[in-house]
């Protein structure tokens, strides 16, 4: 579904980058609420969960910084480079990569780019930049901290782009662990939706957390998990630890768990 994403919806979104990246942000938040309301369908992620952290765990650039990168790819692309353009540019997009990119280039005494090395290594510093814009709000942000704490380098490639052969099950389960909205009270209470944050047959609070490792309803199959995640009870550590081993035995023993109790997470 993220490729479907990437290939039919988000080059829809893309058209006409130039005009939309300096538009006011009234006009841009609606394209933006497509994106993010495609990536959780492509997630199954809870219509709460923080727009930063839908984008990280999707692994794709806010759409304001993916426009700006487009430009600055661009400009850099083509093989007559205008004064005249650079400082149109620059009006543009002030701060961000592309400006960065233009001021770059009106400090520069050959404003001809003619070949494709010069044209690469541009396009390299406008990607980067963009990553560093990227990487600069999703650590200043106060929401998502929980996603943070396991996803706290942004990528453009989703958290599961280096794990082999896991299903879309396993995908959807863990984004929404790594997410921190779930289905359970703990979550849902936050919102009213049930009228407390406790679970009903051990009285404790009722997060992923509980229900894997203390829970005394779901115990079937708590030894085998247990065995996989080598003793962590946290699911945030235990996340946090599967990518960076790049190892899915641990988590698919969460998806197999939660199968075998029939846990609505």
């Amino acid at each position: 579904m993220l490729i479907i994403f990437k290939t039919v919806i988000r080059p829809i979104l893309e058209y006409g980058c130039f005009a939309f990246a300096g538009a006011a942000e009234c006009h841009l938040i609606k394209l933006k609420r497509v994106q993010w309301k495609a990536i959780r369908i492509c997630f199954s992620l809870m219509q709460s969960t923080h727009t930063q952290a839908v984008e990280v765990i999707a692994g794709i650039l806010p759409l304001n910084i993916r426009y700006e990168m487009l430009i600055g790819r661009m400009i850099s692309r083509a093989r007559v480079i205008q004064e005249e353009l650079w400082q149109d540019m620059y009006a543009i997009v002030r701060k961000r990569p592309s400006s960065r990119i233009a001021r770059y280039a009106q400090n520069s005494d050959a404003l001809v780019l003619r070949s494709r090395e010069s044209e690469e290594a541009m396009t390299v510093v406008v990607y980067k930049q963009a990553m560093e814009v990227w990487q600069a709000d999703w650590e200043a942000s106060d929401l998502g901290r929980f996603c943070f704490s396991i996803l706290p380098t942004v990528s453009d490639s989703p958290w599961f782009s280096k794990l082999q052969f896991m299903c879309r099950r396993e995908i959807v389960l863990i984004s929404r662990i790594v997410s921190n909205h779930y289905r359970l009270n703990a979550h849902l209470a936050r919102f009213e939706i049930v009228a407390q944050s406790l679970c009903t047959e051990c009285s404790t609070y009722m997060d992923v957390d509980h229900v894997l490792f203390h829970c005394s309803v779901s115990s079937s199959g708590r030894a085998d998990l247990l065995y996989s995640c080598a003793g962590i009870q946290y699911s945030r550590d235990l996340c946090a630890l599967s990518l960076q081993e790049k190892s899915v035995r641990a988590l698919r023993a969460i998806d197999r768990f939660v199968q075998d109790n029939n846990l609505c997470i």
